[in-house]
């Protein structure tokens, strides 16, 4: 139970997207986490039970923020909606140490 009270009290130190929801993913094994907002994926790597730091940000999409991390594969999958002439699409990442 405490380990949601500190994900719940870092995600409000976040600043909300353009739309004020993000979604997140967990990577216990890289001890990362995943956000994904309006437009970009965040990553941030756990220092300890209380402090995360940022690796930098990856565009994904207009309105791209259903996504799921699937450690068994080791693969994040986010599904972009369509937009404009663009098609939906799920793109597939692969986590890296």
């Amino acid at each position: 139970m405490g380990h949601f009270a500190v994900i719940e009290c870092w995600l409000q130190s976040i600043t909300p997207t353009a739309f004020s929801e993000v979604m997140f993913t967990h990577d216990a094994k890289l001890k990362r986490i995943y956000l994904s907002g309006d437009q970009f994926v965040e990553v941030f790597k756990q220092g300890d039970a209380a402090h995360y730091t940022s690796l930098g940000k990856i565009a994904s999409g207009f309105r791209a923020k259903t996504a799921i991390f699937v450690p068994e594969l080791n693969r994040y999958f986010l599904a972009v909606p369509r937009h404009g002439t663009k098609e939906a699409q799920v793109r597939v990442y692969e986590p890296t140490p």
